[in-house]
This record gives C-alpha cells, structure tokens and sequence, in this order.
C-alpha cells in the first residue's frame, strides 16, 4: 500500500536543508536592500554579510551533493 502525503505538505515545501539555506540567504539580501533604502546602513551591512555566508555555504554544499551524485552514479570499474 502507498500512502501519499503530498496534500498534507505546505505550499512551497523542501525537504533538503540546501534549498532552506537559499531562501534564507535570499530574505537577508532582501532585508539588507530594504535597510539601505531607508538608510540603516549598519543593520544593511550586517543582512548583506549574512546573506552573502548563507549563498556561499549553500553553493559549497551544493557541488559537494552535485559531485557525490556523480561519483554515487558512476559504475565500479
């Protein structure tokens, strides 16, 4: 029996930590554009600091997965 719980998860829902870490980087650099507009430039470079650690992680881990995808796929030889 299959049971399916695709209803049951929100709208927008990942269950790998990569894409979380994406979106919270993304929500930082939102923060941080927003900051500069109004003229907090130290809570602006504080949300771009942040922001741009959470996309450079999130890329390391990503070729980390991208690269264990290939190795894991290849055939023993």
């Amino acid at each position: 029996m299959v049971v399916s719980y695709a209803g049951a998860l929100p709208a927008g829902y990942s269950p790998h930590p990569r894409s979380a870490m994406l979106r919270l980087a993304l929500l930082f650099l939102v923060i941080a554009l927003i900051a500069m507009v109004l003229g907090a430039t130290n809570v602006a470079g504080l949300s771009m600091q942040i922001a741009w650690i959470l996309f450079v992680v999130f890329l390391v881990l990503a070729v980390i997965s991208f690269a264990a995808g290939a190795l894991r796929g290849r055939s023993p030889v």
